[in-house]
């Protein structure tokens, strides 16, 4: 193995035990490699460095022993184990970290005791208390959560696994962990989880004290920032935001001065910046179907979902008005799966967070129960209406507010639409 190799290695896997992850499974190198490579990831890069690469990865991976996933403690002690350490060699590691002991107090067992009595139970007294400060701390999450849903914020209930546990990062724990709340989409999803794997990975692995050097951006209805904008003077604002769009993909430094005098301009480093694109892109859609239909009587034809799935780069540039600067920065293209009556049918009925039914449960910490004839008639409206989820948790927003409005104090509900 390379010095530098090595020395990442042994950096990346001794910081993250002696930041107490020792159980945090890690995915084989050499799978995330495969799976990069099928997805297109490198196939910009030439033969030489492709199998350099690989053969980087596939070293690393002896530490996994053929396994999918493995903790970090044991691919620790595994790459020890095969790592041929001298007795001299020994006996110098062995006394550097007898000095690091030498300042310590290992005070395991008094902090063992101030946990136990912590968790001890409080005194009987103050039962009613707690109640109320409980029922009083409901009603301000509740309160928040509105002016969230209010500001036209989608609400997010509950903490990610990543806030409290930020060494868990992994391609297959966030793509566990999206599915939680998405439907399907299995090549979204895959797509999604690489990408945030790799802009994340190295973030985990700064001291607490240095400040994060890395942002993710997600802009929603893209497509609407590459549409032509022609002005009454001819000029296409389109082009002329997607030309200081390109300072920031490439990594320059952007400096914004201030509208207001007196105030300094502001300069940004954005040399470690991910992208994501979202939107319909429906222009797009339309623009190259009518370029395929021909001419004549009886050509135009609605787009195919097939040919939908196909999307290139060349589509962005010729039908979609992206630069050819900036399509050619897009890593990866991921169409989304059209989903039906019966999908979203499923996606009410699931345990997991996904469910409109899920979410406003634990928004108002209160239990829905729906017959089956209101979740199909709510799951085909919603089909038909375009809206999807959407449309599903108004109408059901809707139905909880009566209740509340009735019975305020109500934990348990139950829903039916009347007879169609």
């Amino acid at each position: 193995m390379k010095r530098q190799d090595a020395y990442e290695f042994w950096l990346i896997y001794m910081k993250l035990i002696t930041k107490d992850g020792a159980d945090i499974e890690m995915s084989n190198p050499l799978h995330d490699f495969k799976a990069q490579a099928h997805a297109g990831d490198f196939d910009e890069l030439s033969d030489e460095t492709y199998y350099e690469r690989y053969e980087r990865a596939e070293e690393v991976a002896s530490f996994w022993k053929g396994a999918s996933e493995k903790a970090v403690g044991k691919v620790f002690l595994e790459a020890l184990k095969q790592t041929p350490i001298g007795e001299a060699e020994v006996k110098d590691l062995a006394m550097m970290l007898a000095e690091i002991s030498e300042r310590t107090t290992y005070d395991w067992e008094q902090r063992k005791q101030e946990e136990e009595k912590a968790q001890e139970p409080k005194a009987k007294g103050h039962g009613q208390e707690d109640k109320r400060l409980q029922e009083k701390e409901r009603k301000e999450r509740n309160k928040e959560r509105n002016q969230e849903a209010d500001a036209g914020f989608e609400a997010f209930y509950g903490e990610t696994p990543f806030d409290t546990k930020p060494y868990q990062w992994t391609p297959h724990r966030i793509y566990d962990y999206l599915g939680e709340y998405v439907y399907g989409q299995e090549e979204a999803k895959r797509g999604a989880a690489i990408m945030l794997y790799h802009h994340m990975k190295d973030i985990f692995l700064e001291e607490p004290t240095e400040k994060v050097k890395k942002l993710l951006v997600v802009i929603d209805e893209a497509d609407k920032l590459f549409e032509p904008m022609v002005g009454s003077g001819g000029t296409d604002f389109s082009r002329a935001i997607q030309n200081e769009f390109l300072k920031v993909m490439d990594g320059d430094e952007v400096t914004f001065v201030p509208e207001e005098s007196g105030k300094n301009p502001v300069s940004i480093d954005c040399s470690n910046i991910s992208f994501v694109f979202c939107g319909s892109f429906e222009t797009l859609r339309e623009n190259r179907c009518s370029a395929n239909s021909g001419i004549g009587f009886g050509q135009n034809r609605k787009s195919d979902p097939k040919e939908d799935r196909n999307l290139t780069e060349e589509d962005l540039i010729e039908y979609g008005n992206v630069r050819r600067e900036i399509a050619g920065r897009i890593q990866q293209i991921v169409v989304l799966d059209d989903l039906d009556a019966t999908d979203f049918e499923q996606i009410m009925k699931s345990p997991k967070r996904m469910s409109p039914i899920r979410q406003i449960e634990e928004q108002y910490e209160v239990k829905m129960e729906m017959d089956d004839r209101t979740r199909q008639s709510l799951a085909r409206r919603a089909a038909d209406s375009g809206l999807g989820c959407r449309y599903i948790r108004s109408q059901i927003q809707g139905m909880l507010d009566e209740k509340i409005f009735d019975e305020p104090e109500q934990t348990r509900f139950r829903f039916f639409l009347p007879k169609e």
